[in-house]
């Protein structure tokens, strides 16, 4: 559009009127005869810029200058003397008009939790997972009443495996997570967080007891001279009893430093630099009871009551310590839902101390009588203490949904699982091999182990 601007005035000269606007003149003499203070009239358009004429010498009416609309051009006469004030026309476009402007914001679900106000955040997980099962050797064997003496052996088509002889420690179990975090900036572009997460305890034991003439209860060997199988029973001649149990622990604690890769209303990715601690133990324990009854001197004499413990232990517990690095990731998904994604992987050590104690003791009316530092599967050939360390990756990865209660506030519902790649599992350092030099023996084997499960629990912020 043009935006004309002509400052005029007239008069009437004797001889002549003349003009300068800055450029070509558009004034026009007016007609023969016609009234010569009618005013002279000029065609569109004029050239903009500043213009003068030349003030008249004599008496005549006068006009104030006159400010034109912005407008189309035209070719029309315009009359620039007026007897009234003009009348202005209005410059401003009419609404709906292509010269509308057009709003530029989209209304935006992406608020909160994407980058919530605020610098201190918490979150609690109700976590409800297991454990990668470790194969638990067969300690405990049933054979049919009246099975002759050294029954119980493996192999025989008499003989049930009681407990163990398959994987244990699988079984879903209740646990939790717990992590905290703090921004350094109200832009939420570096902060620290650390967190604790831990799964229940695993208890698995069988408790069984037997009298002469009734089922046999024994523990599983073999003969490492002959390699038959044969079993060392309880309560053939006297009553007895067997008792075996297995029990597995998770603890894991990290922290990071994060960084803002990404931040928007929508979505925020952050880098993770921090350090990872894991731990696994395993406990297992054989125990086997014999009651002896022993006559005393003399008639009427009371019997006397003695018992024979043998104990079996073995322990073994993993610590593993490392840097780690990763990506946490929280993305808006629109009416109050969000969806969190965590990978990160940790590289170092894991340190692992075993134990193996085996013991042999005799009660005479309840009394400690005996004691040797030897069991049956516990033996001299591998009774002691042993740590290794061993290079080791623990990734993780994590998926979350949530929801917006309010500004402040998030439940949600999700999944973990976290792999450790070297770790040694008590029940696999279990040697049933016996009466053969350096037999039983400490395996030493090394395995993997993963934790996975569900989560449901609720984010705070403020």
């Amino acid at each position: 559009m043009w935006k004309k601007l002509s400052a005029v005035a007239a008069g009437v000269a004797a001889s002549s009127l003349t003009a300068s606007a800055g450029g070509p003149s558009g004034f026009f003499a007016p007609p023969s005869g016609a009234n010569p203070f009618a005013g002279p009239v000029f065609a569109a358009p004029i050239h903009p810029g500043p213009g003068t004429v030349p003030l008249p010498t004599n008496a005549g009416p006068m006009v104030a200058p006159v400010l034109l609309p912005v407008g189309s051009p035209t070719a029309a006469p315009v009359n620039v003397y007026q007897n009234t004030v003009p009348t202005l026309i209005p410059t401003t476009v009419p609404p709906g008009s292509v010269d509308t402007p057009i709003p530029t914001t989209v209304p935006s679900d992406c608020t909160a939790p994407a980058c919530p106000t605020g610098k201190i955040w918490a979150s609690a997980d109700f976590f409800y997972g297991a454990t990668q099962g470790t194969y638990l050797p067969p300690l405990v064997t049933l054979a049919p009443p009246g099975s002759p003496p050294l029954s119980g052996g493996l192999g025989t088509p008499t003989t049930l495996v009681q407990f163990g002889g398959r994987r244990e420690g699988n079984a879903t179990r209740p646990g939790g997570q717990i992590r905290v975090g703090y921004w350094f900036d109200d832009a939420q572009t570096r902060g620290f967080d650390a967190g604790l997460s831990f799964l229940g305890d695993l208890n698995e034991s069988y408790l069984g007891t037997t009298a002469p003439g009734g089922v046999v209860l024994a523990q599983p060997v073999v003969n490492g001279l002959t390699g038959a199988n044969f079993g060392a029973t309880v309560g053939s001649l006297v009553p007895g009893g067997i008792s075996a149990s297995f029990s597995t622990e998770t603890i894991g604690a990290n922290s990071n430093y994060r960084r803002a890769l990404v931040r928007s209303d929508c979505q925020r990715l952050d880098l993770l630099v921090g350090f990872r601690y894991v731990y696994l133990g395993d406990d297992v324990t054989v125990a086997t009871t014999s009651a002896v009854t022993a006559a005393g001197a003399g008639a009427g004499a009371l019997p006397l009551a003695a018992s024979v413990l043998t104990v079996d232990s073995f322990r073994t517990r993993n610590n593993f310590y490392g840097p780690q690095l990763g990506f946490a990731s929280s993305r808006k998904l629109g009416g109050g839902f969000s969806l969190d994604l965590l990978a990160k992987v940790a590289l170092g050590v894991t340190v692992t101390d075993a134990d193996v104690s085996g013991s042999t003791s005799t009660f005479v009316g309840g009394v400690q009588a005996t004691s040797l530092p030897v069991g049956l599967l516990a033996g001299p050939t591998n009774a002691g203490s042993y740590s290794s360390a061993d290079f080791a990756v623990v990734p993780e990865a994590g998926l979350k949904v949530g929801y917006d209660v309010t500004d402040h506030f998030r439940v949600s519902f999700g999944y973990s699982l976290v792999y450790w790649s070297r770790v040694r599992r008590a029940p696999e350092q279990i040697d049933l091999t016996v009466l053969a030099p350096g037999r039983p023996a400490y395996r030493d084997q090394a395995t993997d182990v993963w934790i996975q499960g569900i989560t449901m629990g609720c984010d705070w912020r403020y």
